[in-house]
């Protein structure tokens, strides 16, 4: 089921009380599918609907933590042309922007990982499914802290 995932697709996230959250895949890199999160709880949703919600986040996610419980519900009208990119490193030696067309090695005393995550780029966190259903119910950021 989840192996047909491509920029687009839309997973409902079931919650408590038949409440469902939403998020869609931006693109798909070499860690997995960036998603992103949308700033809703409530009834199902259309994908014209959705569309209009706001994105609370993005992130990764570990594709076997959703098997069996997220489920594929369609697919966005238009893609996001535009996802944030993802970085990886350490704040004592350098980040490395993972852009698609190259890497880009930036010096970590000079841009700290709020300096990053500022500047709208996502971190290579791999999140399980159990934090993104949290960060739904406002219990958790899906923030990575140092």
């Amino acid at each position: 089921m989840m192996k047909n995932l491509k920029p687009g697709s839309i997973l409902e996230i079931p919650l408590e009380a038949g409440k469902v959250g939403y998020a869609a895949v931006g693109r798909i890199d070499d860690i997995g599918p960036l998603m992103k999160l949308y700033n809703y709880v409530g009834a199902g949703l259309g994908s014209a609907e959705l569309e209009r919600i706001p994105v609370k986040a993005w992130f990764y996610v570990n594709m076997a933590s959703i098997r069996r419980r997220w489920r594929m519900a369609g697919a966005l009208a238009s893609l996001d042309n535009n996802p944030p990119i993802h970085f990886t490193g350490t704040p004592r030696s350098f980040w490395v922007l993972h852009t698609g067309e190259g890497d880009v090695r930036v010096d970590a005393a000079e841009t700290s990982f709020d300096d990053m995550i500022k500047a709208g780029h996502v971190p290579s966190t791999i999140w399980l499914a159990q934090a993104v259903e949290q960060c739904l119910r406002g219990e958790r950021e899906l923030k990575w802290k140092w």
